[in-house]
């Protein structure tokens, strides 16, 4: 597996906006996605989903779905979901939620809140804080675990692509 020029993984993130249209966040993600390069060894695509934007819960479901499929399609790995437990709890409690990895944020616990939708299931990565300090970074930056080993984390990008 090869590792970025700064000896780590890197991905694609996009942020929805519910009452966009998914098609078109869509397909301007695989877009940008594509022209930047993505390689077989990045990690697979995410979409957080934090806010309504005034949409009800099932648009924001029925729109989530949307990119969540066209993107997979599109780029051959299927999406991890980004979240926090109280937004994930009220507006993505379909279960097929839970067919997708879950990417918590949850801050200030010792581990975080796994929602309804993906009980029984694990976490795969913990964002426990958005203020956190870096060498060579001024400001804070966001600090994530992933839940697991490195080599399980090296075999999450794999199978990734295996889909």
């Amino acid at each position: 597996m090869r590792l970025g020029e700064a000896g780590l993984l890197r991905g694609a993130y996009h942020f929805f906006y519910a009452h966009d249209d998914p098609k078109k966040q869509a397909e301007h993600f695989i877009v940008t996605v594509q022209k930047n390069t993505v390689k077989p060894d990045d990690l697979p695509p995410v979409l957080d989903l934090e806010i309504t934007d005034g949409m009800s819960k099932t648009q924001i479901a029925e729109r989530a779905f949307v990119w969540l499929q066209a993107v997979e399609k599109a780029l051959g790995k299927k999406p991890i979901l980004y979240t926090d437990p109280g937004f994930a709890n009220a507006y993505l409690t379909d279960p097929k939620f839970a067919d997708y990895r879950l990417w918590i944020a949850e801050y200030g616990v010792e581990k975080p809140t796994v929602p309804h939708a993906w009980q029984g299931k694990m976490w795969t990565l913990w964002q426990h804080t958005q203020t956190g300090e870096a060498a060579g970074v001024n400001g804070h930056v966001d600090l994530d675990v992933f839940n697991g080993t490195q080599k399980e984390l090296l075999a999450l990008v794999q199978n990734a692509n295996a889909q």
